[in-house]
Parts: structure tokens; C-alpha cells; sequence
């Protein structure tokens, strides 16, 4: 993945911290699967209700300290509510 990534210049999907860490030190822009699910749910392409369900979903499969999965969900509410926010005043 970073390989292909540093080749393509194109963004390393990548969970592991080490990594992660590698790959930013090659000046790859790097991407995990919570920021994968928020930009899915920024562009709309889930709804509020599939992210939320597919970072829960991720906690189940993968390790997520508290503190991540909290600010996750509190990252998303803000979203929500911008999201809210902005179809009102259209």
C-alpha cells in the first residue's frame, strides 16, 4: 500500500500507527478507516445513521482506545449539526 501510494502519489489507506508514521515520513498523505467513514459522511454519501453504525462497527473488528471512538462520535454530531444547519438555509 504506502509502495504504491509513494509511487502514485495517491493517499495510503492505512490503520496501523507505525505504518502510518512511515508512510508520513515519505510525505505520503495518509488516511485511516474512521477518517475513511467521516468523508464518506462530509461528502454525504452515508447518512449521519450509516456512519454512526459503521464506527461502532469498526470498534467491534478493530481496536479503538475510548478517547478515539468519543471524539469519532463527537466529530460526527458536529458534522450532524452543520449538516442540519446548512439544509435549513438553503
Amino acid at each position: 500500500v504506502i509502495y504504491y501510494a509513494y509511487q502514485k502519489n495517491a493517499i495510503a489507506l492505512l490503520d496501523d500507527s507505525s505504518a502510518r508514521c512511515f508512510a508520513r515520513n515519505l510525505g505520503i498523505k495518509v488516511r485511516g478507516s474512521l477518517g475513511i467513514i467521516i468523508e464518506g459522511y462530509k461528502r454525504k454519501i452515508l447518512s449521519y445513521e450509516e456512519a454512526r453504525k459503521s464506527i461502532d462497527k469498526l470498534a467491534e473488528v478493530m481496536y479503538l482506545s475510548a478517547e478515539v471512538y468519543g471524539m469519532a462520535i463527537e466529530f460526527l454530531k458536529s458534522l450532524k449539526s452543520t449538516h442540519n444547519t446548512s439544509a435549513h438555509t438553503l
